[in-house]
C-alpha cells in the first residue's frame, strides 16, 4: 500500500500531485485538502490522524455508494404538521414569529406561529364545511402574502391537495388546470376572483370560489 501524509495547516490549501485520484477533506473552520492525479488514478480513501492524513487505494467505490443509497421517508408524513403544527404547540407559540410579510409601501407584519395555526385551523373548519374531503385537490390562486401560507396549511392539514396557480394564467390556462385537476374548492383574492368566476362555469368540479379574509382568519 503506498502512502501520502501531509500536515494540515489552518488556511492554507494543498494541491499535491500523485497517483491518487480526487478527493477532499474539509475541517472547519478553514481547512481543505485536494489530492489531485492524472485520470486513470485509482480512487483513494482518508484516514485522519491529528493534523496529517493517509491516502490509500481503494479500487472502485461507486457500485457500492449506489448500491446502499436510499431516501428516508417515513410511513406517514404531513406538511402542515412540520411547518406549522409542532411549533404551535410550544409554549412559546405566540411569541415565535413564523412568518414576516413585506408590504409595497415598505412597512412588514410578523406572525406567529400561534397566530398561522388558528388562522389555518378556522380555514379548515370552512373547508370542512364545504364538503373538503381528504385527497380533494383545492386551488390556491393567491399572491405571497400571509393568507397564502394560511391556505396552505389548512388545506395540507386536511389530508387535502393544495395545487397553487399563478396569477398571470389567463382563463384557457385556469380552465385547463381546474378541470385537468378536479380542483372542487378555489382560493382567491381581489386580484384573481374575477378570473376564475369567469371560468367556473366551464370547471365541472368547482363547486366554490371562496374569496376575501378566507374563513374570517383570526389574525
Amino acid at each position: 500500500m503506498r502512502e501520502l501524509k501531509v500536515r494540515l495547516t489552518k488556511g492554507f490549501s494543498y494541491s499535491v500531485g500523485s497517483s491518487y485520484s480526487y478527493l477532499r477533506y474539509a475541517k472547519p473552520p478553514a481547512v481543505s485538502l485536494s489530492v489531485k492525479g492524472p485520470s486513470d488514478a485509482k480512487p483513494a480513501a482518508l484516514n485522519i490522524s491529528g493534523n496529517s492524513f493517509t491516502a490509500r487505494e481503494t479500487g472502485d467505490f461507486y457500485a457500492a455508494m449506489q448500491h446502499n443509497f436510499g431516501w428516508s421517508v417515513p410511513a406517514n408524513f404531513n406538511m402542515a404538521r412540520v411547518c406549522s403544527q409542532r411549533w404551535a404547540a410550544q409554549p412559546d407559540a405566540s411569541q415565535r414569529t413564523a412568518i414576516i410579510e413585506h408590504q409595497v409601501r415598505g412597512t412588514h407584519r410578523s406572525y406567529s406561529f400561534a397566530q398561522l395555526q388558528q388562522a389555518a385551523d378556522a380555514l379548515s373548519l370552512r373547508l370542512q364545511a364545504l364538503g373538503v374531503q381528504r385527497g380533494d385537490r383545492v386551488a390556491i390562486v393567491l399572491p405571497q402574502r400571509f393568507e397564502t401560507a394560511v391556505a396552505y396549511i389548512a388545506v395540507m392539514q386536511m389530508g387535502a391537495v393544495a395545487m397553487p396557480l399563478s396569477l398571470l394564467f389567463g382563463p384557457d390556462a385556469l380552465s385547463y388546470r381546474l378541470n385537468d385537476s378536479e380542483a372542487v374548492v378555489a382560493l382567491v383574492d381581489a386580484t384573481s376572483n374575477e378570473q376564475v368566476l369567469q371560468v367556473k362555469g366551464e370547471c365541472i368540479a368547482l363547486r366554490e370560489v371562496v374569496a376575501g379574509r378566507l374563513a374570517s382568519m383570526a389574525v
